[in-house]
Parts: structure tokens; sequence; C-alpha cells
């Protein structure tokens, strides 16, 4: 159970200077929730299903898996509670629906499934409440079949309206649904169609019915393969034949912006698939001929993207035609593999410059030409209203760092208890998960963590300072001669701090993130850390 949050009855000045102040930027994982990964073998219409192993990015296979799917299976999506996955089937025109075992990942086939869906049935999305589900065909026209979700089964049943025809089928709407996404809101349903289009739809809430909005050509170039929306909900991201097509969105009408630069190069002519860094820092792109990456940093401000150094980027094991995914903690990128190996490759994702790795023991069996990809949502968080910090890092023989920072709770957040939650922290490459049960608490206000986590030793302070008698007033009162003080305003502001020193595995590197989760609570930050080299 949560520590209710307690009232202030003092404010406090924290007086160091503030590099960076951001909200959520992305989803962060939590700590002891296992991450699976499922992927369609094409050729033999099965699902594979495998267990991430959090540390190496290492899969081994789920209980009784594969199962069978239909003819080519061909998109997978997975409700954000992650209790229901639904897979198209290309060629069987349907759409199959398992429930998820959230210890061991392994899947049962939902009763009545699979579904009718259209001729080609492509591809898939879910809307952010877990309630409707909807799938794209690639046939003689833009077909769009929607379902509302059974909450306690997994069974679907056809919203009423659907199918939805775009017509006319021209030139200058296109045709065929290649791509669809829903925007982090739920208000609106992106379709990106073959050859020119994008077409937003208007989601009904409550009844999941689709109203089309907007038919505007928006030229995502020849042969649209692959679509997302970044964890901001501010930018729309298509794949074309060469490029990448960058829109920010309208939240009132769901109006598509081309960000200014877009599209932006991605070096190969081929059809590409699309994967977005859930902390919202990075973009990937892959084909199947040639066989590369290419990569690139997201503004967070424009949704402009910049080449990373070194894209594109070719590897042994060659990336495969189909949807990739990253792991909700940002640090594994998984992609099909192409030619004769038949399996997934894996990657880790360097979190200061967004580089790629491939992880020991990949490509893993998948069957026999993989296809799309997906992964298990990080569990439900409640973003911090707040957060900003400061990092120091001195690397001399010992490499050391001290963060400090301010957060605030979301206004939903049901307060933080260190003591009994989880607590991860992360700055730049360095990550460490404190188990519940490791901080100790001193009063009622502060709670302290001191040991040794991944070769580093690690002390980190949570403070709540709203008592005159706080055992730590004094060291607030040391910083009021510093730069700033932070806005603080009662129960709901914290302080924290985080020291470590030791061999730390990669240098720290400008710009960097910072990340605190404390149970479901969460907030990160893109900063610029004083490094003294």
């Amino acid at each position: 159970m949560k520590r209710p949050a307690q009232s202030c009855k003092a404010v406090f000045a924290a007086s160091f200077f503030l590099l960076a102040t951001m909200g959520i930027v992305g989803p962060a994982y939590g700590a002891g929730q296992p991450t699976f990964v499922y992927a369609a073998a094409s050729n033999t219409g099965q699902v594979f299903g495998y267990t991430v192993d959090s540390t190496t990015g290492a899969l081994s296979p789920v209980p009784g898996s594969p199962v069978t799917a239909g003819l080519i299976p061909f998109a997978l999506a997975l409700t954000p509670s992650n209790k229901f996955l639904y897979v198209t089937n290309y060629d069987s025109g349907t759409i199959s629906a398992y429930t998820v075992d959230g210890t061991t990942g392994a899947l049962t086939e939902v009763s009545g499934s699979p579904f009718k869906a259209g001729v080609a049935a492509r591809t898939v999305a879910i809307d952010p409440s877990g309630k409707f589900v909807y799938v794209g065909c690639d046939s003689s026209g833009t077909d769009l079949w929607a379902y509302t979700i059974d909450q306690t089964t997994g069974a679907l049943t056809p919203v009423p309206g659907s199918p939805y025809y775009t017509a006319p089928i021209s030139y200058e709407t296109g045709w065929n649904a290649e791509a669809v996404a829903v925007d982090h809101s739920g208000k609106f349903l992106y379709v990106a169609t073959e050859e020119i289009s994008v077409l937003t739809y208007q989601i009904d809430s409550n009844s999941g019915a689709l109203t089309q909005v907007s038919s505007s050509n928006y030229d995502p170039g020849v042969q649209p393969s692959s679509m997302g929306v970044d964890p901001s909900g501010k930018f729309v991201y298509v794949t074309g034949m060469r490029d990448v097509f960058a829109y920010t969105t309208d939240t009132t009408t769901g109006e598509l912006t081309p960000v200014s630069g877009s599209p932006f190069e991605s070096g190969y002519p081929y059809e590409q698939t699309l994967a977005i860094d859930p902390l919202g820092r990075f973009v990937y792109t892959a084909n199947d001929n040639p066989d590369g990456f290419s990569a690139y940093t997201i503004d967070r401000t424009t949704g402009a993207l910049t080449p990373i150094s070194g894209s594109p980027f070719t590897w042994a094991t060659a990336p495969g035609f189909g949807a990739m995914a990253i792991d909700p903690s940002g640090k594994f990128l998984y992609v099909p593999a192409g030619g004769s190996s038949n399996g997934i490759a894996a990657y880790t994702i360097d979190g200061a410059n967004g580089t790629l790795a491939l992880i020991s023991g990949a490509p893993f069996a998948v069957g026999t030409y993989p296809g799309a990809l997906t992964i298990t949502n990080a569990p439900s968080t409640t973003p911090f209203e707040k957060f900003e910090a400061k990092v120091y890092i001195d690397e001399d023989r010992k490499t050391s760092f001290r963060a400090e920072g301010f957060f605030r709770l979301g206004q939903t957040s049901t307060g933080i208890d260190p003591v009994s939650e989880t607590v991860e922290l992360q700055v730049g490459s360095f990550s460490a998960t404190i188990p519940a049960s490791s901080f100790r608490e001193e009063g009622r206000h502060t709670f302290k963590f001191e040991g040794r986590i991944n070769d580093v030793d690690l002390k980190i302070t949570i403070d709540q300072p709203d008592r005159d008698d706080h055992q730590d007033r004094k060291d607030h009162d040391d910083r009021k001669d510093r730069d700033r003080d932070w806005d603080h305003h009662k129960g709901n502001d914290y302080l924290f701090t985080a020291e470590g020193k030791g061999d730390f595995p990669t240098r720290f590197v400008n710009p960097l993130t910072v990340g605190l989760t404390i149970g479901d609570n969460v907030g990160t930050a893109s900063i610029r850390a004083d490094i003294d080299k």
C-alpha cells in the first residue's frame, strides 16, 4: 500500500541550478514485471513467445510456444494491460485473439477466435483504453474493421458501422490500408494508405465508431509501410520507400502538419519498418534489401530527426522485413532476422547516443520467414507533475556521479513509499533497480538506501521537506547559496539525491537521461551534466 502524501508544514528551498525541466517523456518499465516478445512466423502460421532477460536482452521461449494462428500472420498488437494479444492473418482475412499469462507469457486462444476481418488483413492497432481494436486491410479498397474488446474474455464484437470504406478511392486519397496508429489520447485513428495519403478518423470514445475528419494528401511517399506515434503524443512518423515523414498533431482536430525538414532520408530505396524508442529519444527504421538500419535522434520540441553518427548501420545478422519492437526500458531492440537465419535479431541500445550492438546469442529461433514483432507494454504508471535534475560527474580512476533533483507527484498519484516499493534510478547509461524493503525510513519524511549495485557503490536519499525539525534540514539549508530555488508547494513535493562510484562499463556522454521510478510513479529528464574529465 502506498504512503499518502504528507501535508506541507513549511516551504523549503533547494538551491542547485536547474539544467532541465520536463515531464515524463515515455513509459518507464516497472521492476519485477517480466517482459515478453511475440513474433509471427509467416510461412508456418504460428506465433512464438519469448521471455526477455532484463539484464542481457536474450530471449528464451515461453511455455507452450509456438501457438497456431491463421494463414500468414502479419501484424501483432497487445492491449495496454498486456492481457490480450491480437494477430492479423493476411491470407485468412481474420484476426486471432489470445489471453496472455502475465507471469509466464504463455498464450491461450480466446473462445471464438479467429474473428472475421477483411481481405488481406494487414495491420492492427489498439486504443489506449484497451477497449477497441482496429484492423486495416490491404485489399482493393481502404477498409477498416473496428471491434470492441470484451474486457473479461478478450473476445471481439464488430463496432456498429464496421467495416468502414474510404471513398472515393483515387490517386488523391490513396487505397489499401498499409499502416494504422491511434494517438495517445485515443481520439484519433491515423491510416497510411498506399501511395500518397494519411487519413484521420475521429474515434467515438463510447462505441469505438469511426468518422473520417480528414483526407488531405500528406504525401508519405510511395508504399508507406509503417507508422508510429512518439511517447509524448505530439508527433507521428510514417516510413515511405526511401524516407521517414514526420508530422505534428493537432490535439483538437487530429490534423497533421509536416515537421520542418520532413521527409528525412533513410538512405535505402526500399520499404521500411519503424520503431520508436519508448523514452522518446530515438527512431529506427529497417529494411530487408539491402540489409541495414537507419537511426535518428528526436528533437523533442519540433519532432525533427537527426541521423545518429554511423547511421545507416549494417550487420552480419540481416534485418528482415516486419515490425520491430523496443522493450519498455528502452534498452533492447528486436528485429525479424532476414536471410537464412529465420530468427529474431536482438541489439542493445546505447542510451547516450542510440547506437546498436548485437546481443550475444542472437538471432533467436522463430520458425520460418519471421514477420512482425510486438513486445509487452510498460505497466501503468503515474507521471510526476514535475521532474527536475542536475548531475555532476567526476571521471577519475573511479568514476563518480552525484545527481540532485526535485519531483512533484502527479494529481492522480496515491503517494509513494520507497520502503515497500521498488525504486529504479537511471543516470545516463547506468541504471539500478533497488528492490522493495531496501530503503530505510528515518522519521516520517526521509528514505535512504546505501549499497552496491552493478559494481557501483550507491547512495540514494528521497526526502520530503515539510517539517521544521526535519533531520536533513541542514543539508537543504546548505544549498541556499547555490543558483536557484525549487518551486515547492504542499506535500506532493520531494527532493532526491543519488551518488554513485565505481567502474562504469561506459563513459557518461551528454546529453544524458536521468530517470526515477518509485512504485508506479515515474519521471525522466534529458539534461547536460557537468562532467569533470
